[in-house]
């Protein structure tokens, strides 16, 4: 779902895939990619470049490229979990977690709150932030079983 995110930097910054240096190494290739832009994001002159460098267009473009996988993370969050729990197969998982994610708004809320308490508990030390990060997929994983039980359990007796 990142493909034209990542087709868009690389025609935007003109990076281009070399045969000879990566192969068929695609994960190198991506590293690459991510430590020539974070060099170009810390480097002050190169930002005021590349910030002067996209326009209005650029910028709608990025959006656009954003909106897919946003909606996908959204929508499918809960595909992998029926996966392992269900034993379903991927097909059949992602049409359920299609059907259990159309209030997706519990969801948003639900992860803004534990995004600011594990914030919060991040700025307390490693240990209270790992305590918070076990309770929020713990947290997750409840409001999966939540969902499992309201919705998947009344399809799957039909």
């Amino acid at each position: 779902t990142i493909l034209p995110l990542i087709f868009f930097i690389m025609n935007k910054f003109q990076f281009n895939y070399n045969w000879e240096n990566y192969g068929s190494d695609v994960t190198t290739f991506l590293n690459d990619l991510s430590n020539q832009i974070s060099t170009i994001y810390l480097d002050d002159i190169s930002w005021q470049i590349i910030s002067s460098y996209f326009g209005l267009l650029d910028i709608i473009l990025l959006l656009i490229c954003l909106v897919f996988p946003l909606w996908f993370s959204l929508r499918f969050w809960c595909a992998e979990l029926l996966i392992i729990d269900k034993e379903m197969n991927i097909k059949t998982s992602l049409i359920i977690s299609y059907t259990l994610t159309f209030k997706v708004i519990q969801l948003i809320i639900m992860g803004g709150i534990m995004l600011f308490i594990n914030l919060i508990f991040s700025l307390l030390g490693y240990l209270f932030f790992t305590i918070s990060l076990t309770l929020s997929y713990i947290c997750i994983c409840l409001y999966y079983r939540h969902l499992k039980q309201t919705i998947i359990s009344p399809l799957l007796n039909k």
